[in-house]
């Protein structure tokens, strides 16, 4: 497939826009890894008209689709006491994103895993906002997880 096949099908596929960079202009862009670009030539862009991280549903706090539900159902990590999707190796110090298709892929399967008795988040959080509670798959609120009403007091 060459660049114009790409970007057309990436178009076609519900991208906005789409493009093919070069990378060599980036040689020396702060990366991290610092090596990220390593035996990358080019970086294929693309613009969908979904706004990120935008709340839409003000009282439930809810976007257009929640990435770290399908990077759960994927088997990507699970979802943590502090309600982030915590990943074995990164722990939740990982973004998501999500690309919707229709091919016929073969899907990972969810992990089978929670936080059990660890409770790094909630004695790390200034807020005491934390609940430590374990909901499986997924909480049925942020208030079962989190006191929303919880505040930082500064001395």
């Amino acid at each position: 497939m060459d660049s114009t096949e790409l970007k057309r099908w990436l178009i076609s596929q519900g991208a906005a826009v789409a493009g093919v960079a070069d990378l060599e202009p980036l040689s020396g862009y702060p990366t991290l890894p610092e090596n990220l670009l390593a035996g990358f030539r080019r970086g294929v862009s693309m613009g969908i008209p979904i706004p990120a991280s935008r709340t839409l549903d003000r009282v439930s706090h809810r976007g257009n689709l929640s990435h770290k539900a399908v990077a759960r159902l994927a088997g990507l990590g699970w979802i943590g006491k502090n309600i982030l999707l915590v990943n074995p190796e990164y722990g939740p110090g990982l973004r998501f994103a999500t690309v919707l298709t229709d091919l016929d892929l073969e899907a990972d399967e969810p992990l089978d895993r929670d936080c059990g008795g660890c409770s790094k988040c909630r004695d790390a959080c200034p807020a005491g906002a934390i609940r430590g509670v374990i909901a499986k798959p997924y909480p049925e609120t942020r208030e079962e997880c989190v006191d929303l009403e919880a505040h930082l007091v500064l001395p």
